[in-house]
Formats: C-alpha cells, structure tokens, sequence
C-alpha cells in the first residue's frame, strides 16, 4: 500500500460515520429483537442445564474401584471427627468441674467499708 491508500483508509467522510446516527441504530435493532435475544439466551441456559444435568447423573467417570475408596475415605473421616468430638466433651466436662468447684468470696469492692 503507498501513502495515499493509508491516507484514505483512516479518513472518513463527514456525516459518513456519526456517533448519534449509530447509537440510534443500535437502540431500534435491540429494541426489535430484545425478546428474541432473551428467548435464545433462555434456551441455551436451559439446554446447559438438563445437558449438566443428564452428565451428571447418567455419565458417571468413577468406577467400582474409585467408589469404594472414596466411600473408605469418608468412613475414615468420620471415625476422625467422632474423635475429635470425644476430645471436646472431655474438655466440657473438665471445665464444668472447674466451674463447680468451690472458690473463696471475693472481696467486694463497691461496698462501702464498715466502720
């Protein structure tokens, strides 16, 4: 391309090319199809779903092999947890006797002294 051919490229001509013109297009093109647009979009998101829907339920990727080690696994998990549940009533009860234990009066300062 020589200069002249760059030249006309970038140039537009006047009224050719108006911002106002266009966004004024826009809006009638969108303000005609809008319903078609959110029917379209509707459908497709609807068509994701059962299509995620039906992977999910009917295409199952795990195996006998890798069901019966996630279900050891959870198994495992939950004896750990039962554990740990032991050790937090043990905790409970040791700082309920604490609690119950008898302490000497505190001495009470906002009363007045006795003369």
């Amino acid at each position: 391309m020589n200069k002249s051919e760059m030249d006309n490229l970038f140039k537009f001509k006047k009224g050719k090319l108006s911002l106002k013109k266009t966004a004024i297009k826009i809006f009638q093109f969108w303000a005609k199809r809008r319903e078609i647009f959110f029917i379209v979009v509707s459908l497709m998101v609807f068509g994701l779903g059962l299509y995620f829907s039906y992977i999910s339920l009917y295409k199952n990727p795990w195996n006998e092999e890798k069901k019966s080690q996630y279900i050891s696994s959870q198994r495992q998990e939950i004896s750990f947890q039962e554990e740990k549940f032991k050790q937090v009533i043990e905790e409970i009860n040791r700082k309920k006797e604490t609690c119950q234990k008898d302490f000497p009066p505190v001495k009470d300062i906002f009363k007045p002294l006795e003369k």
